[in-house]
C-alpha cells in the first residue's frame, strides 16, 4: 500500500503566520504517514534547512505556471492564499479531496 499524498502551496517570500501554519501542516501529515510535496517560491529563504522524512520541497519560480510544476500523481492539494478561479476548478477537477481515491 503506498502512503497518501498530499501537495502544499506556499509560494510568500517572507516568514508569517501563514509559513508557521504551513509547517505545522506539514510534519502533522508526515506523522501521520502521509508523503507531502511542498512548492515554495524560490526567492523564499524561510524553507532552507526545513526537511522531514516524506517531505519534498519543490522551489518554483514566479513566472511558471503552477500546474507545470506540480508532482504528477493525484493528490489533494492545499494552498495558504487565495487562487486564481480557474486554477481553482482545474485542481478541484484533477485531485480529489477522497482520501480513498489518492
Amino acid at each position: 500500500m503506498t502512503s497518501p499524498h498530499c501537495i502544499q502551496i506556499n509560494l510568500q517570500e517572507g516568514f508569517g503566520g501563514g509559513e508557521v501554519y504551513t509547517r505545522f501542516v506539514c510534519r502533522a501529515l508526515v506523522e501521520l504517514g502521509w508523503r507531502v510535496d511542498l512548492l515554495v517560491s524560490e526567492k523564499s529563504t524561510a524553507w532552507r534547512g526545513f526537511s522531514l522524512p516524506g517531505l519534498q520541497l519543490r522551489p518554483v519560480s514566479a513566472g511558471s505556471p503552477i500546474t507545470s510544476q506540480l508532482p504528477p500523481a493525484p493528490a489533494p492539494v492545499v494552498t495558504h492564499t487565495a487562487i486564481d478561479s480557474q486554477l481553482a476548478l482545474q485542481l478541484a477537477g484533477e485531485r480529489p479531496l477522497d482520501r480513498k481515491s489518492t
